[in-house]
């Protein structure tokens, strides 16, 4: 049986989800993940989902070649929309894209991630504050977190399940802001992707604002200026 071999991102993200869930992954692109879970778990089975047709046929070249025809399902559609309630999905996966595209995709498929699904599995790109607003504001539970870096780009994995989403805020020892931005769970690991990805950040944060006080001091200026000042009060909460 030939191996395969997943990238620190996708390991991470396929280490978050329980055992013996069947899984649907929305944006599949080349289907390998579904693919590593299958494999992993002989009585699991996926749905791979994507919303053009290019990296469906991607999926399925690999699942043919894994012989994985009878345990993933390929379907076209965009986000969510592609499952049904009769299909018993466990976890619902959605990873490589931006943080505001993520939280489109779930707001879009509101009642079926609200129905169908015990967990999630998350993985933005960018700005996952806002994938953990928009857990915190529909009643799931941010149950763990992860970062990795790879090829000089960090990577936060997210995994949630239905239940008290007050619960890691309440118990985190900083403000509302801070675990949001920063993570309740990252913020006490303090791993070493994460101390460098906000090492890297605060300098983007300091060179932004050398850029706004050399800005006209219009109201939008102002605006950024005070929400930089936030995130620069937020960081010293974490860090200090």
């Amino acid at each position: 049986m030939t191996n395969i071999a997943l990238s620190k991102r996708l390991a991470a993200i396929a280490a978050f989800v329980k055992e013996g869930a069947d899984v649907a992954d929305i944006g599949t692109d080349h289907g390998i993940l579904p693919i590593y879970l299958c494999r992993e778990d002989s009585s699991r089975k996926a749905i791979a989902a994507d919303l053009r047709d290019g990296p469906l046929a991607a999926a399925r070249k690999n699942i043919q070649k894994y012989h994985m025809e009878d345990r993933i399902e390929l379907r076209l559609g965009s986000g969510v929309s592609v499952l049904q309630n009769e299909d018993r999905i466990d976890t619902i996966m959605i990873a490589g894209m931006g943080g505001p595209l993520i939280v489109s995709i779930l707001d879009d498929g509101r009642d079926l991630v609200n129905s169908l699904p015990s967990q999630l599995v998350l993985q933005p790109n960018v700005a996952a504050v806002e994938v953990r607003q928009w857990l915190l504001d529909n009643n799931w539970e941010l149950m763990d977190e992860c970062i990795i870096e790879e090829d000089n780009h960090y990577y936060e994995i997210l995994t949630a399940q239905k239940g008290d989403p007050e619960k890691p805020y309440r118990q985190a020892a900083m403000s509302r802001g801070a675990a949001l931005l920063f993570g309740p769970f990252l913020s006490v690991k303090k791993e070493p992707a994460f101390i460098n990805q906000w090492k890297r950040e605060q300098k983007n944060w300091e060179s932004i604002g050398r850029q706004l006080s050399r800005a006209e001091n219009k109201e939008e200026v102002q605006s950024k200026k005070k929400l930089l000042q936030q995130k620069q009060e937020w960081y010293k909460e974490v860090f200090s």
